[in-house]
């Protein structure tokens, strides 16, 4: 329609004007009209002459339109009261008595877009992610949520300063995980290369991602902050970081699992090397905490630098954020949600029943880790594995005792393992 009859349209509609017969597929068409001519900045003003209480009565008429919410959320906050549509929503509700639960989703629309439109992402996720953990089917809701994800996430990856002082490297991609951003800088623009890890939104979240999500990267920081050793990733020690934030050393190698791809066996010696390296890096953060457990030991969380081969620093192990099971329920989530417990580095009794695992469970990750470099493959349930020839014997009979179905017939500490590596 064009804008002058767009807007008698919505006059008459609202003032009740009985020669003309609308429908509620009649309001989301004539709203969603309105939006695409631009009502927040043209037709603002002329909007501003409908009386609110007029607007949301005529809204509530048709409460199942995904089209009304949408064009609800856009007229409120710009026309009325650009922060607080949510609650002049809510004061209307009380005041008509009106409880219907697809206007409580729409105060909850309204207040999202609100905190969106003040540049506000993370409380407005935190507003619809808390209450889709608890409903579903509200496509409305999901949209805007995975809108918002989009948002934040895109921010992030595009940001150039962070924290005032950390400016990304561009000419070196930002690599993307399943939970984190990690993002080249350099401290004040010069210096070496730094990784700043950044968490991620997700549009499939439960309750308090983001505060869980930011525990479990403070959690790894304050579990590396005194551990140095030449194949665990170091930190970076920085005071005052955003929370959700770490810096770290940006280490010039690929992942393991990048390395698997290859259809080029190692030869053994450097696959017991790095079974060495990992054992004695997990060796080292144990003693510095009696109780650590990595919790996520795979070949993407191990990385190599095959230029710095001879060297004792060419392998890194990363990622200790589900260190101990971080937190419990975050743990479950990435569990469910990412499929860790269908992988097959995990340990039969973490695969089977879902539980948090423990330094025998790392230390069949690790053998599992180890036959699939010898063999060109991971272990199969209740397979009989046969080592080829080249491997020796006390290695052999070490990564089998580290693959035992009964957690309690494999080696029990690090120590051990790197030792007879």
């Amino acid at each position: 329609l064009p804008r002058r009859r767009a807007m008698d349209a919505l006059s008459s509609l609202i003032s009740g004007d009985r020669r003309i017969r609308w429908t509620p597929p009649d309001h989301a068409e004539c709203l969603a009209t309105l939006l695409d001519l631009g009502v927040g900045s043209d037709l603002g003003p002329e909007l501003n002459t409908i009386t609110l209480d007029s607007l949301l009565q005529w809204t509530v008429a048709a409460p199942k339109e995904p089209l009304v919410f949408q064009a609800l959320g856009e007229v409120l906050p710009v026309t009325f009261v650009r922060y607080h549509a949510d609650e002049v929503l809510g004061s209307w509700m009380i005041k008509h008595g009106v409880t219907d639960p697809d206007c409580r989703q729409a105060m909850i629309w309204l207040k999202s877009h609100s905190l969106r439109n003040a540049n506000r992402f993370e409380d407005a996720f935190n507003v619809i992610n808390n209450w889709l953990s608890h409903r579903s089917n509200e496509p409305c809701l999901e949209r805007e949520r995975r809108e918002l994800v989009a948002a934040h996430n895109e921010r992030i990856r595009n940001r150039r300063v962070h924290a005032d002082r950390f400016f990304r490297v561009t000419k070196i991609p930002t690599k993307e995980g399943s939970f984190s951003f990690v993002i080249p800088v350099q401290d004040q623009g010069r210096g070496p290369l730094l990784a700043l890890k950044h968490y991620r939104l997700h549009d499939d979240a439960f309750p308090d991602h983001i505060d869980l999500t930011k525990r479990v990267i403070e959690k790894e920081a304050d579990l590396l902050h005194n551990v140095k050793h030449d194949n665990v990733i170091q930190l970076y020690d920085v005071k005052d970081l955003p929370r959700g934030c770490v810096v770290m050393e940006w280490f010039h190698g690929r992942s393991l699992s990048d390395e698997l791809s290859s259809t080029q066996l190692w030869p053994a010696q450097r696959i017991l090397d790095l079974g060495y390296r990992v054992a004695s890096a997990l060796h080292a953060v144990t003693q510095k905490q009696e109780s650590f457990v990595h919790n996520d030991l795979h070949p993407g969380n191990i990385m190599v630098d095959s230029s710095k081969l001879g060297r004792a620093d060419w392998v890194k192990v990363i990622d200790f954020g589900l260190s101990d099971g971080a937190d419990g329920s975050y743990y479950q989530w990435v569990a469910r949600e990412k499929g860790i417990q269908r992988m097959p580095y995990r340990s039969p009794e973490v695969r089977e029943d879902g539980e948090i695992g423990n330094r025998r469970s790392d230390i069949y990750s690790l053998g599992a880790i180890l036959q699939h470099l010898t063999m060109g493959k991971p272990p199969e349930a209740n397979e009989v594995l046969m080592l080829p020839p080249h491997v020796p014997a006390a290695a052999a009979d070490l990564i089998r005792s580290m693959l035992a179905q009964n957690p309690e017939d494999r080696p029990d500490s690090w120590e051990v393992v790197a030792d007879v590596l």
